[in-house]
């Protein structure tokens, strides 16, 4: 923790903790969702993470994700 100044510290955590709610919601829409004829990934490579939904879910998530700015 030594080499972290403030700002650095804080957008350290702004990131993750908008990730982690991002993935909280993706997980949710999996878990929730009555169509199954979508499918629904989530690909970690190299610290970045890319979310992909196909089909009618994929709508509802970005609107919700857009609208709480994550």
């Amino acid at each position: 923790m030594h080499g972290f100044k403030t700002h650095e510290l804080k957008s350290y955590y702004r990131t993750h903790i908008k990730l982690g709610l991002k993935i909280a919601i993706f997980s949710l829409f999996i878990i929730t969702s009555n169509n199954k004829s979508y499918a629904a990934e989530i690909n970690l490579t190299s610290s970045e993470y890319h979310f992909r939904i196909d089909g009618a879910a994929a709508k509802d998530f970005l609107g919700i994700t857009t609208y709480l700015n994550i």
